[in-house]
């Protein structure tokens, strides 16, 4: 069998020290941490393991190079891992072993130990013995001084292994054992653990779901690590979680792999008090429940700091996020960038569930707090619980705070493929409130949405909890959606907003204002610009005075285009700017059509009035200092009961021109003239200038 020489780094100081000469230096390693001081002296630490040749048993006899029943058992070599035993389709009786050799080769002195790591299909059915230990998953032997050779080589000890399926077994298995042999410098820590490669790294997570749960050490990575989108086996378990210190010490992970399983994540259960300074760069994790690039699951115990997570993607169907899945415990100076998140229902039994918890951080939040961090550039999908920051956040003992945290270009999309219920949540911070605060939240950039229903104030309406600052805002409708406008003081957007974007995809989908007092609509940012294009849209209320009772688009600059409103338009928008460009307004009741309230400029191209009552109304009821209203019209239709096309009463007139296509004649009460001047108004009718159309005096 060839012999193999192996380096072991178990400890960070250990790392630079192989196969290299230093010469007169001391050095303090990990200045943080007083423990990890070393003098680093002259030599080098190097140990060297090979195994036997193997020996095949079945029911006690030995056999040539194969199991009767047809089993294989192999050792091999690797750089990193140390010494690998397969074992294959062994079934009860079926046995070997064979001797490992460890030999030093060191020049400094060393503290050595032995590591063993089993795993596979059944695998705890296997008796194993490594030098008369009996071992299960994972087992070490105590650290043990090593004197330095004179540059040649010290056999260590020679280790018997055997391995066995005994007769009394109750089914065939599978075995897959690392052993490895670990040195570092005598004076170096062994609480910290260093790693160096991918190989290192994959042996690390091996030992932790064997039963090495790493608790009082400190696991530092020393370099930027590629795992080259193999396949990643998440460190941990339902029986051992990682109750270690991991410091990431501003290293890269790229190209994380995981694609499907509960508890996916680069480490499935993280019990340890932190884990700090880790960037993962285009990682791409799938799994079903408790999803995240870092950890699926993170104890109430932990602290989780300066996790970045970049260019990435993270599928599931329930608690997902891009640094924890599911979590009670804190987070604060997270980071993600660049990434997408998505939670999609899934079947449990006859129907669907889940799809939901999804958050740009963390998907299921309770108790600890959530703070300082960021998302930026991300997508957020799910069909309920979405949020930029926290997918749901849960008042256990306490209220969870999120706090600090900063939300840059973002993307929520609320998906209700498979829906099976409702209660539908989504927010720029928190997507679900269920007892949490939320404060001092910093909103950003863009803010673009795709919703196939629910209330979408949240999304666009500015609140403590759930700000809507962001610069623009568009939201695009795939079916029906709500905006709750019952408090008189709701507003679209934040101060830094110019532009607030509500779309239908197919034309077809209803925005409802949902209300109890006034069906109004405003900005924020009083110069932010308002659109509303290729809906239906409607509103509660049944009945009133025409400020409760239309939709009204207060003090903000509008535009309107391909809407069909099911009832009363108002604009209240003196100073400001309406633009209204193939509109319907369809009003079953003696009402206006569209109240324009007088000081407003507005341009109608391609209107529909259809009204059992009037069309427009100029207004300066309730107005104290009323300025003249600028109206255009042009290719426009209407079909009233009543009064004129348009009648001004405002003491401040208006300049209106009657553009080409315009069509009066299925307006009842006048066929000849557009406009009117209100009776009550006459005496300011030379304040009423028309272009293109006629106009009279109402009653003359």
């Amino acid at each position: 069998m060839k012999a193999e020489t192996k380096m072991i780094v178990a400890a960070a100081v250990v790392a630079a020290l192989c196969l290299t000469a230093v010469t007169s230096v001391t050095q303090s390693w990990f200045s943080d941490e007083e423990h990890a001081t070393v003098d680093v002296t002259t030599g080098k630490v190097d140990i060297r393991a090979e195994a036997g040749e193997i020996s095949l048993y079945s029911l006690g006899v030995e056999v040539s190079d194969r199991f009767t029943n047809g089993g294989t058992a192999a050792v091999g070599y690797s750089a990193a891992d140390g010494i690998t035993v397969t074992a294959s389709d062994m079934t009860p009786g079926d046995s070997f072993d064979f001797l490992m050799s460890v030999y030093n080769l060191s020049t400094v002195s060393t503290l050595y130990r032995m590591v063993c790591t089993v795993s596979g299909e059944n695998s705890s059915e296997f008796s194993i013995s490594v030098g008369g230990a009996a071992i299960t998953g994972y087992f070490s032997t105590e650290w043990a001084l090593q004197a330095a050779t004179d540059g040649g080589e010290r056999l260590i000890e020679a280790v018997a292994v055997s391995v066995g399926l005994p007769v009394e077994a109750t089914q065939s298995a599978t075995l897959s054992m690392t052993l490895r042999a670990e040195a570092v410098q005598s004076n170096a820590s062994t609480d910290i653990v260093g790693i160096s490669n991918a190989a290192e790294l994959r042996a690390f997570a091996a030992e932790v779901n064997c039963g090495n749960t790493c608790e009082g050490k400190t696991v530092k990575l020393l370099a930027d690590i590629d795992l080259e989108s193999e396949e990643w086996t998440p460190i941990g378990t339902s029986t051992y979680s990682f109750k270690g210190t991991f410091d990431g010490n501003g290293k890269t992970i790229s190209n994380l792999n995981i694609s499907a399983g509960d508890r996916a994540g680069f480490f499935a259960n993280f019990s340890g008090p932190s884990a700090t300074s880790l960037n993962f760069d285009h990682a791409s994790v799938i799994g079903r429940e408790s999803v995240a690039v870092f950890a699926a699951v993170s104890s109430p115990t932990s602290t989780i700091s300066e996790i970045s997570v970049d260019n990435s993607t993270v599928v599931g169907g329930h608690w997902v996020g891009s640094i924890v899945g599911y979590t009670y415990g804190v987070i604060e100076k997270c980071q993600v960038s660049n990434s997408s998140l998505s939670a999609a229902p899934y079947p449990v039994g006859a129907s669907y569930d889940n799809g939901d918890k999804v958050g740009g951080i963390v998907g299921f939040k309770s108790n600890g707090g959530v703070y300082e961090c960021s998302v930026k550039d991300t997508i957020v999908k799910g069909y309920r619980d979405i949020g930029g920051v926290v997918g749901i956040a849960v008042k256990d003992n306490y209220d969870p705070v999120i706090s600090k945290n900063s939300v840059e270009n973002l993307t929520i999309i609320q998906s209700s493929e498979n829906r099976y219920g409702s209660s539908i949540c989504f927010g720029t911070i928190v997507g679900r409130d269920s007892g949490c605060v939320v404060e001092d939240s910093t909103i950003s950039g863009y803010l673009k949405t795709r919703v196939d229903e629910g209330e979408i104030n949240r999304l666009i309406c500015s609140t403590s909890s759930n700000p809507a600052g962001f610069d623009t805002i568009e939201v695009v409708l795939n079916g029906n959606a709500s905006i709750d406008v019952s408090d008189a003081y709701i507003k679209f957007g934040g101060p830094n907003t110019s532009k607030v974007t509500i779309s239908g995809s197919e034309g077809s989908e209803i925005l409802r204002l949902s209300t109890t007092y006034w069906s109004r609509v405003s900005m924020a940012n009083s110069n932010a610009v308002l659109t509303m294009n290729n809906l239906h849209v409607t509103s509660d209320q049944e009945s009133g005075t025409w400020n409760s009772y239309d939709i009204t688009f207060l003090n903000c600059n509008v535009s309107l285009k391909d809407i069909c409103f099911e009832k009363a338009v108002a604009l209240d928008n003196s100073e400001f700017t309406s633009v209204l460009e193939n509109v319907s307004i369809n009003e079953s009741h003696d009402y206006y059509a569209l109240w324009i309230v007088a000081g407003g400029d507005v341009t109608i191209d391609g209107l529909k009035v259809n009204s059992e009552g009037r069309a427009i109304k100029i207004s300066d009821q309730y107005v104290t200092e009323p300025e003249k209203t600028t109206l255009s019209v042009s290719n426009s239709t209407f079909v009233s009961k009543s009064k004129s096309a348009v009648i001004v009463g405002s003491t401040a007139g208006a300049d209106i021109t009657w553009g080409f296509g315009n069509d009066i004649s299925n307006v009842s009460a006048d066929t000849v003239n557009a406009v009117w001047v209100d009776e009550d108004w006459k005496d300011y009718d030379d304040l009423v200038t028309v272009t293109g159309c006629s106009k009279k005096i109402e009653g003359a």
